[in-house]
C-alpha cells in the first residue's frame, strides 16, 4: 500500500514539474538554431534557406551540363 501511494505522489509531482517549461515558451521558440524567433519568423527564415538551396541546386545542374559537354568534346578529340 505504501508503494502505491509513493508511486501516485511521485507521478503527480513529476507531472507538475514537466508542464512548467512547455507552457512558458508557447509564443517564442527558444533553441539554439532559432533563438528568440516567433513562429512566423522561423517560417520566413526557413523559406529563405530553401530558396537559397534551390538556387544552388539549379546552378549545380547547369555546371553538370557544361561538364558533360566538355567530357563529350574531350572524348571526341581523343579519338
Amino acid at each position: 500500500m505504501k508503494f502505491v501511494i509513493f508511486i501516485f505522489l511521485f507521478t503527480t509531482a513529476f507531472a507538475q514539474t514537466s508542464d512548467t517549461d512547455s507552457s512558458a515558451n508557447k509564443v517564442y521558440y527558444k533553441n539554439e538554431a532559432f533563438d528568440g524567433m516567433n513562429k512566423l519568423e522561423r517560417i520566413d527564415s526557413l523559406v529563405k534557406e530553401v530558396n537559397l538551396l534551390y538556387g544552388k541546386i539549379d546552378s549545380m545542374k547547369k555546371e553538370m551540363e557544361s561538364m558533360k559537354e566538355d567530357i563529350k568534346q574531350l572524348k571526341e578529340a581523343k579519338k
